[in-house]
């Protein structure tokens, strides 16, 4: 005599699970690596981020750009006292170099010249 014993019939088979668990675990190492290589592109678009060094060097350099016009404008001021746009430029040089109130003394020169020749 023979007994028979019911089987269970199981849903997943273990090469089943283990597949499912390889998937899973796949689809999460993707979607990090995809976070870390977007980071790490996004940080190459924001400025600051890697050219703060870069972005120093061309402050300073324009600084010093607008320094030398501006020595320029007051050497020429200077020796053509009767020319009027040298104080708009003065006043431009000066607003760039943060110094409000020269810029503003240059600008009130300006109008004041601008309103003696007629124009």
């Amino acid at each position: 005599m023979k007994i028979n014993f019911p089987q269970i019939t199981r849903r997943y088979t273990a090469v089943k699970k283990i597949s499912l668990v390889i998937i899973i675990l796949a689809t999460l190492i993707s979607g990090i690596v995809f976070n870390i290589t977007s980071e790490y592109i996004n940080k190459r678009k924001i400025l600051g981020v890697q050219s703060v060094e870069g972005v120093r060097q061309e402050n300073e350099n324009q600084q010093k750009v607008w320094k030398e016009d501006l020595n320029y404008w007051l050497n020429f001021k200077q020796k053509y006292p009767d020319y009027n746009y040298t104080y708009l430029k003065l006043a431009d040089l000066y607003s760039k170099l943060n110094q409000a109130e020269e810029s503003q003394k240059m600008w009130l020169k300006y109008e004041k010249e601008k309103g003696r020749s007629g124009f």
